[in-house]
C-alpha cells in the first residue's frame, strides 16, 4: 500500500443505516460513527470524512445498498469496493457485529488487504440494469409458457406435435380462439397460413381432448402476462439500443462481426464487461467471467477442473447461449474448434471451452477495435520446378538428335 494513505475509513452498509469507522496509522482506537442512508444522512457522513482528511474509502458489496452509498462519496475520495467472501475469509473474528465489521474492513483497507472490484460507470450501470430487467422478463415469459404447456396436457391437447412453436403467430391465434370458447370448425375457419392448413388434419386431432373450465382461465391468464411481457421487453429493447448508439455504436458493430453473437448478446456483453481496457489479458477476463477452469496442483502435476459458480453468471450465460449460436454457423472455424472437442471431452465440456475462445476473441478484437476476419484455409499450391537451360536454335537442337542416334547404333539399340 502507499505509504502516504495514513487515514481510511472502512464502512459497514445496510438497508437504512451504515456503520462507518475511520483508522489512522499509528493510532490504535478507531473513530466510529452511525448514519441513516437518506440524503442528510450521507451527506453527513460525506462531510465527517472530509472534516478528519479521511484519504481512502473502503466498503463490502453488499446487495445493491452499497450503490448509493458509493456514488455519493466517489468524487470526494479513493473508493474501494471489496468482495464480501474475500471480507469473510480475512476475518479473524468470530463475534460478529457492525462496529466490528467496519472496524475489520477499516484495517483491511490500511494494510491494503482488500482486492478492489470492478465498479462499472453510470452509464454502464444503468445499461446493465436494463438488461438484467430484460433477463427477469424473458425468465417469466417463459415460466408463463411452461404453465400454458402444463395445462394444455392436462386437457390433453397435443397442440405441440404439430406446431414447432405455440406461441408464434398461428399458434397464438388457435389458443386464443380455443380460450373464447370457439369449436375446432371455427379455429380451423380462422386459419390463412397455407402452410399451417396443410396440417389440418393433425391439428383438428391435435385439439380433441377434455376441456375444463380452469385450465381455460389459467392459460387464458398466462397468454395476456405473455402478451403484456412481450411489449415490456420491447419496450427495454428500444431503450437499450439508443443507449448503444449513442455510447458504443463502434463496439457493437464489432461484437456483431463475431458468428453466434446477435444484437442482444452483443449489447448483453457490453452492459456486462464496460470498459475493456480494465483487463489486460483475455485471461483475466475469462476467469472474472467464470469460464476458467480450476486448476489443482499436487507432485508437480497440474490438472484442470471444472469451471466454478464464482464470476459474472449474466455474462457465462449469455456467452453460453452464443456459443451454442456458433456451433450452427455455417463454415466457421468455431464450429469446428466444438466438434473437435466434442469428439474427445463431450459436448457440455466443448460448449463451455467454446464460449471460453469466443471471449478470448472478444476480447482481442474490443482491445484492438478491428471487426472479426474468419480465418481462411491456405491451399497449399504445387509450383513446378522450372530448370533453366542456355538458349540454343534449330541446328543445336538437331545436333543433339543426331548425337543421340549415334549412341543408339553404338549399343545396338533400336527396334525390330
Amino acid at each position: 500500500m502507499d505509504q502516504k494513505i495514513n487515514k481510511v475509513c472502512g464502512i459497514d452498509v445496510h438497508k437504512f443505516f451504515v456503520f462507518a469507522a475511520i483508522m489512522i496509522r499509528g493510532v490504535e482506537d478507531p473513530i466510529i460513527k452511525r448514519v441513516s442512508t437518506d440524503r442528510n444522512g450521507l451527506l453527513e457522513l460525506r462531510n465527517w470524512l472530509k472534516e478528519n482528511e479521511v484519504e481512502r474509502v473502503a466498503m463490502e458489496s453488499t446487495g445493491i445498498y452499497w450503490r448509493i452509498v458509493y456514488w455519493a462519496l466517489q468524487d470526494c475520495f479513493d473508493m474501494i469496493l471489496a468482495n464480501a467472501k474475500e471480507i469473510h475469509d480475512l476475518r479473524q473474528v468470530r463475534r460478529k457485529t457492525d462496529k466490528r465489521d467496519c472496524i475489520w474492513i477499516a484495517r483491511l483497507c490500511l494494510s491494503d488487504m482488500i482486492t478492489p472490484s470492478y465498479v462499472p460507470t453510470w452509464d454502464i450501470q444503468q445499461l446493465k440494469d436494463l438488461f438484467r430487467a430484460r433477463v427477469n422478463y424473458v425468465e417469466m415469459r417463459t415460466e408463463c409458457k411452461n404453465i400454458v404447456h402444463k395445462h394444455l396436457d392436462i386437457m390433453n391437447i397435443s397442440l405441440g406435435t404439430c406446431l414447432s412453436n405455440i406461441f408464434g403467430k398461428a399458434g397464438t391465434h388457435i389458443l386464443n380462439d380455443l380460450v373464447k370458447g370457439c369449436t375446432i370448425e371455427q379455429i380451423m375457419e380462422r386459419i390463412m397460413d397455407r402452410r399451417i392448413l396443410r396440417k389440418k388434419g393433425a391439428i383438428i386431432q391435435s385439439l380433441q381432448g377434455t376441456l375444463n373450465s380452469s385450465s381455460i382461465l389459467i392459460i387464458k391468464m398466462h397468454l395476456e402476462s405473455i402478451q403484456d411481457i412481450d411489449a415490456k421487453i420491447s419496450e427495454l429493447d428500444a431503450k437499450i439500443d439508443d443507449m448503444l448508439q449513442d455510447l458504443h455504436a463502434e463496439e457493437l458493430r464489432i461484437l456483431l462481426s463475431v458468428p453466434g453473437v446477435g444484437s442482444n448478446a452483443a449489447a448483453n456483453i457490453i452492459s456486462e464487461i464496460g470498459d475493456i481496457s480494465l483487463f489486460e489479458t483475455a485471461d483475466q477476463l475469462t476467469s472474472w467471467a467464470g469460464l476458467a477452469p480450476s486448476s489443482h496442483s499436487s507432485g508437480g502435476k497440474v490438472i484442470n477442473g471444472r469451471i466454478g459458480k464464482t464470476g459474472n453468471r449474466y455474462l457465462r450465460r449469455i456467452l453460453i447461449q452464443v456459443a451454442h449460436a456458433a456451433v450452427r454457423t455455417k463454415g466457421s472455424v468455431l464450429g469446428r474448434f466444438y466438434r473437435r472437442v466434442m469428439k474427445r471431452r463431450g459436448s457440455p465440456i466443448a460448449i463451455v471451452a467454446l464460449a471460453r475462445k469466443i471471449l478470448a476473441i472478444v476480447h482481442h478484437l474490443w482491445a484492438n477495435m478491428e471487426p472479426y476476419e474468419e480465418p481462411g484455409f491456405k491451399k497449399k499450391v504445387r509450383h513446378q520446378k522450372v530448370y533453366e537451360c542456355d538458349e540454343f536454335g534449330i541446328s543445336g537442337a538437331f545436333e543433339i538428335i543426331g548425337k543421340a542416334e549415334n549412341k543408339i547404333g553404338t549399343t545396338g539399340g533400336g527396334c525390330g
